[in-house]
């Protein structure tokens, strides 16, 4: 019985933060797409490195913490991945 409990209290804790990976996601496209236009897919790419680097890049909150759309911060590895995803993107075109 205590296993059951034990069992149902992580698993609720593990899809809370997949809960805040989504949120994060959602915030930082929401980010990106809020960026200017540029002239070419280099030189967008060039400004939203940029603008992960220096927004995202080494915050990292106590766990539960974030807040998307209130000055939310981005670990590590979810820049890491932001970052792969949009080199993956560019780099199809």
């Amino acid at each position: 019985m205590i296993w059951d409990a034990l069992s149902s209290d992580i698993k609720r804790h593990e899809e809370r933060h997949a809960e805040i990976a989504r949120d994060q996601a959602r915030a930082m496209e929401r980010a990106i797409r809020a960026l200017p236009q540029q002239r070419g897919c280099e030189a967008m790419q060039e400004l939203v490195s940029d603008e992960i680097s220096s927004r995202y890049r080494g915050a990292r909150p106590a766990a539960g913490a974030i807040r998307p759309g209130r000055g939310g911060q981005f670990s590590e590895a979810h820049v890491a991945v932001a970052e792969q995803s949009i080199n993956g993107r560019a780099g199809a075109k």
